[in-house]
């Protein structure tokens, strides 16, 4: 449910340019904001219907870097990245916040695999018992590394809460199955609508840089995947990857490795770190109120940052990393670095640049946003074109906010936000004015054009149906109205042709209708 543009795996191709690039890629830097109740970045990974340029997500300036190593009959693996500076605090009045540091934002997943984070504790009573662990506030954690909450769930060790059964409340299909223990579950199950059973014995458990754990993942076919202490092993038993030194914090090198086709031979992919010294230079005094000043890592621990990732056929991608400003040369452990990515050169020579321009060199204080984001993109054969990204949402007093796209030839993309979500898309040529108008109505709210591109903030923690009206120039508009269940599948699209009302009326001139039943015992 992404809009993407930049390189698309399924299909195979660059959307908006063309470098020279020889394998699949797509990047993330991400900048969002974070509670120290939550371990992850809740803006890390693709989020549910967002709205992306080269890989950037417009809404809140996250870029997601994702690097395919191995796929085979019941087994795809990606490597991930997550490189960015934001703020974490504690709820409430006088506590301050500070800005994150980067650990080792490279990590491998299996792309149709699911987790989830450590849980929130507190204490409590239960059949007259006090001072026992409640465990609250689960996320699941999908193979992009983004969160979904597991919908208020709650497990004890004290048998009034024996084991949690709960539906992500935000559309994703997720279901997580918990039991307690101490102190927290060990092992938990989860289905997504693919009909994919994932047993993660601890939290992460089939992320492999999380330490030893013993977890597995069954899709709707019976195919098998086991994950132990790094090494991954198909339904044959034999070995699909071996990840070794991941999230070791360490200089040393991550290694992801498989068999070859030849007898013996091994394919390798090498992940080589230097330690950088991290800060920031934001001059932000206030994070949504919480007093925050600048930093730089003086005393320890240091960071590593993958810098280079070497291939099986020995080309290699190069990654690196915005300067702190005002800093020149290295520091105590290194470079001197944000964490934020400034350039990505490919493996034929291509590559794309990214500047963060603005107020608070390139932040806004409050939204944690990047003001005016730039993009180049060069095939290293003469051939270069650059966008830029500017972005409205200054503050939080409103979540209506515009990001305006320049193309190289000067033509304009302006989208329009209610939080994450793109209610609006104005084209226009530089020569032609508008070309095309997208307005998108979520959850009918739709009974103006208005109410749908400036909606009164509901924040909706699941969209259940979209109305999308699309003109050219200046005709009337056509209509796609989608209507999806409680797990995110689709259940109707109804089309209305050009002339379309605010809100719809009449009959469509095409309609489909889904439902979905049980298959061999796995419920769709």
């Amino acid at each position: 449910m992404s809009t993407q543009t930049g390189y698309s795996p399924s299909v195979g191709r660059f959307f908006g340019g063309s470098p020279n690039i020889a394998r699949p890629v797509v990047l993330l830097v991400t900048l969002c904001i974070a509670s120290l109740s939550i371990a992850q970045d809740p803006a890390e990974g693709i989020q549910l219907f967002s709205t992306a340029r080269f890989g950037i997500d417009l809404a809140t300036s996250n870029i997601y870097f994702k690097l395919p190593i191995r796929t085979k009959l019941g087994f795809s693996y990606s490597m991930a990245m997550s490189s960015h500076p934001y703020a974490t605090y504690q709820n409430g009045n006088g506590n301050p916040a500070f800005w994150q540091a980067v650990d080792h934002p490279l990590r491998g997943r299996l792309d149709s695999a699911a987790s989830y984070t450590l849980p929130a504790y507190h204490s409590g009573t239960c059949a007259n018992k006090a001072d026992k662990y409640w465990e609250v506030n689960f996320f699941v954690v999908d193979g992009t590394g983004a969160l979904h909450s597991a919908n208020g769930g709650i497990v004890d060790e004290l048998g009034c809460n024996p084991q949690m059964t709960t539906t992500a409340s935000d559309g994703s299909g997720y279901t997580l199955i918990l039991s307690s223990a101490i102190p927290m579950p060990e092992q938990a199950t989860i289905y997504d609508r693919h009909g994919n059973k994932i047993i993660a014995k601890g939290p992460f458990g089939l992320d492999p840089g999380w330490g030893p754990s013993s977890s597995s993942i069954t899709d709707s076919d019976g195919n098998l995947i086991t994950a132990v202490n790094g090494t991954y092993t198909d339904s044959f038993g034999v070995n699909a990857l071996t990840v070794s030194n991941v999230l070791n914090y360490s200089a040393g090198n991550d290694s992801y490795s498989y068999p070859g086709f030849t007898p013996g031979s091994t394919q390798q992919y090498q992940v080589l770190q230097k330690s950088y010294t991290e800060g920031t230079a934001f001059g932000c005094t206030a994070v949504h109120g919480h007093q925050i000043s600048d930093w730089i890592e003086t005393t320890g621990p240091t960071y590593y940052l993958p810098y280079q990732i070497n291939l099986p056929d020995g080309s290699s991608y190069q990654i690196q990393y915005e300067q702190i400003p005002g800093y020149s040369g290295n520091g105590p452990f290194g470079p001197y670095t944000t964490g934020r990515v400034s350039k990505i050169i490919y493996s034929g020579g291509g590559s794309i640049t990214y500047s963060y321009g603005g107020s608070n060199n390139g932040i806004y204080c409050d939204t944690l946003v990047v003001p005016t984001l730039t993009v180049t993109v060069s095939d290293n054969n003469g051939n270069a074109g650059t966008w830029t990204y500017v972005n409205s949402h200054t503050g939080l007093s409103s979540p209506n906010f515009t990001v305006t796209e320049t193309t190289p030839t000067g033509d304009t993309i302006t989208h329009y936000f209610d939080g994450e979500y793109e209610t609006e898309r104005l084209v226009k040529d530089v020569n032609l004015g508008v070309l095309s108008t997208t307005v998108t109505c979520y959850n009918k709210n739709y009974s103006s054009q208005s109410s749908c591109v400036s909606p009164a903030w509901y924040n909706p923690t699941q969209i259940t149906q979209t109305d999308v009206y699309t003109s050219f120039g200046t005709s009337a508009p056509s209509l796609v109205e989608t209507q999806f269940d409680s797990y995110g599948n689709t259940t109707a699209v109804k089309k209305f042709s050009f002339g379309a009302t605010y809100p719809p009326s009449g009959t469509p001139a095409s309609e489909t209708d889904t439902t979905y039943a049980g298959v061999s015992g796995i419920t769709c």
